[in-house]
């Protein structure tokens, strides 16, 4: 009976292939690209392009993030030498996250197993994994991907699954299937987490090529398409990057995902950090800054609240110490930061704003040098006019 049932999914799986009409905009289009890779059309395919459709707002930030790094992938593609369009594959396979990881312990923007990508060289520790890397990574699943066309026959379905899963996984299920080499036919007997991968991609190739016609628009990154690599050999946290050249935490993870907790390690070779066009010189220049910055944490913001002591009796030289201040109606937190001589990461974290706006009104709290505390503590009363003229220097 179950044997039965397979073979009634596959005959309606290729009925539905053979007779979708023709004039189906998204076969059509489709068609009209030239690509070595196979994109076949059936209801499979179409309700994964449906899927994307009906959810633009993550669909643009899919967008955004193939735009933003499309052309580090297709470079790595073209020096492996294989099809431009598998460049399309990570849309599919992990939404362009980096970060991304399933049940079965594959991460990165390709979706590397960690065998996988021990047997690619790609460095996995409990602090760095490379294959969130996007250039390593795409250079080591095209590797992978010439050793599955090989087994496979130059079959790129086959591959794909195989890729998704394991060779053996596929295997069995062409065995399972009366040893068909055919991806449709095996495809009601592949495991589920595996037998997407085709209908996925093309998915994945359309929209990335016919998103205008949906009225759709990669969602703009805030983040140079250019960046400058700086070689890092002691442990530093991101923490410490953000609050002296004024690089967010996020960027510095979108442009760092190996990092798998937002530091650095020591090691006795070199790291490289990424950081915006025009900021690798700025790190430089500040470097002993960074190195040495220690981090306060932030305070609750509530009134009369207690003074953490023991927090501001042991941070590193210079000693510092905690002031107050309430923002006046007309000031912005950029202005306020100018007063205190700090950035706006800064102010941020020590008050734990979402975002720059203060209301009039509230109070904010900088920790300052104690050397300096009687200054920073008179900000507070002066005048707009007085607090214009203020020149901080350290």
């Amino acid at each position: 009976m179950k044997k039965v049932k397979k073979h009634i999914s596959v005959l309606v799986l290729c009925l539905v292939s053979l007779f979708v009409k023709g004039d189906n905009e998204y076969q059509q289009r489709l068609s009209s690209l030239h690509y070595s890779i196979p994109l076949p059309y059936n209801d499979y395919i179409k309700n994964y392009i449906d899927y994307y459709l009906s959810s633009p707002l993550q669909t643009k930030k899919i967008l955004g993030l193939w735009k933003h790094f499309e052309a580090t992938i297709e470079k790595q593609v073209k020096i492996s030498q294989m099809p431009d369009e598998l460049k399309f594959l990570p849309i599919a396979l992990s939404n362009m996250n980096p970060s991304s990881i399933n049940g079965a312990g594959a991460s990165g923007p390709w979706m590397i197993m960690f065998n996988d990508g021990k047997m690619q060289k790609l460095k996995q520790t409990s602090l760095i994994d490379e294959r969130r890397d996007w250039e390593k990574s795409t250079r080591a699943a095209c590797n992978y991907f010439k050793d599955l066309l090989n087994i496979y026959n130059n079959d790129w379905m086959l591959a794909m699954a195989a890729y998704a899963n394991t060779p053996a996984a596929v295997n069995k299920a062409i065995i399972t299937s009366g040893t068909s080499m055919n991806y449709w036919s095996i495809y009601p007997t592949l495991p589920a987490e595996t037998r997407d991968i085709v209908p996925k991609f093309v998915a994945a190739v359309y929209i990335a090529n016919f998103y205008k016609l949906h009225d759709l628009s990669p969602e703009i990154l805030d983040l140079s398409m250019e960046t400058d690599s700086i070689a890092v050999d002691r442990k530093l946290t991101f923490e410490q990057i953000a609050a002296v050249i004024n690089v967010p935490v996020s960027t510095l993870e979108l442009l760092n995902p190996i990092y798998k907790k937002k530091e650095i390690p020591f090691a006795e070779t070199k790291y490289t950090l990424r950081l915006p066009k025009g900021k690798g010189q700025l790190f430089e220049d500040k470097k002993y800054d960074i190195y040495s910055f220690v981090p306060v944490k932030p305070v609750d913001d509530k009134p009369n609240i207690k003074r953490d002591t023991a927090t501001a009796s042991k941070p590193a030289q210079p000693a510092i110490f905690r002031v107050s201040y309430t923002m006046k109606r007309g000031e912005t937190l950029v202005q306020v930061c100018d007063y205190f001589d700090c950035t706006l990461y800064l102010a941020r974290y020590w008050n734990r704003l979402k975002n720059n706006y203060v209301a009039p009104g509230k109070t904010l709290y900088f920790w300052v040098n104690a050397e300096k505390k009687s200054y920073y503590e008179s900000i507070n009363t002066l005048a707009a006019a007085q607090k214009k003229k203020l020149s901080v220097k350290d």
